[in-house]
């Protein structure tokens, strides 16, 4: 018998609005003029999470590639 396991990662919010409008400030533009509460979508993300893995490794190593 194998052991499997099956790991789905899914983008923050943040990250796929970054992906529809390139860059963090459009994002936020378009998410105020809508009405809308960018803090929200700025929140802390979960322990473990790819946003948090990438900004520990750049703290541990500035000069490690992004």
């Amino acid at each position: 018998m194998f052991d499997r396991m099956v790991l789905i990662t899914r983008k923050t919010r943040l990250e796929e609005l970054i992906e529809r409008f390139n860059t963090r400030a459009q994002a936020k533009f378009y998410i105020e003029h809508a009405s809308g509460d960018f803090s929200s979508y700025v929140a802390v993300p979960a322990p473990g999470s790819s946003t948090t893995t990438r900004a520990n490794a750049r703290r541990q190593n500035p000069r490690a590639r992004r």
